[in-house]
């Protein structure tokens, strides 16, 4: 397990751009969150790698949260995959996080095919690895990308959010 502090995603789904930022060391796939009315926002009350006890401790959240109006509990919870925050010119490109890398390019042998999130983590690595350069899939499209201008887009300030 990695200890690197990661910035993860959690797109709410049926909320066309909703999402949840925040930071872990931790190498969780999937988070529990809870609306807060009160404070008009998601807010992450259990992440890990089962989505069925993820599921089970947002619910017991959501109901400790509205024990006072029990028929909001259900619907203001949800279980959702996270996602790595990916390189600012690629979620630029793609409108969010949640993109896949489908081939990498390496010199020696050419271009493979891969299923792989494309997490800033990943990037680096593979940038690390030697590969050149990869192609990137998501919402229907497919680009191809250059790992220099990659790491140029890694290295900048927009990154750190």
């Amino acid at each position: 397990m990695s200890r690197t502090v990661k910035t993860m995603i959690a797109y709410i789904p049926g909320l066309n751009g909703v999402s949840v930022t925040w930071r872990t060391a931790g190498d969780y796939t999937h988070a529990g969150l809870v609306y807060n009315w009160s404070a008009n926002e998601w807010e992450i009350v259990a992440k890990g790698w089962s989505p069925r006890s993820i599921g089970k401790a947002a619910k017991t959240a959501g109901r400790r949260m509205y024990a006072h109006a029990p028929q909001f509990a259900d619907r203001a919870t949800v279980v959702t995959p996270l996602y790595e925050a990916t390189a600012p010119n690629i979620a630029e490109y793609f409108g969010d996080h949640r993109v896949t890398i489908v081939s990498v390019f390496r010199p020696e042998t050419g271009w493979e095919g891969v299923n792989w999130h494309a997490g800033r983590s990943l990037l680096r690595t593979l940038e690390a690895e030697g590969i050149t350069a990869i192609s990137v899939g998501g919402h229907g499209r497919v680009a191809d990308f250059q790992m220099t201008e990659i790491l140029r887009s890694l290295n900048t300030r927009k990154a750190s959010v």
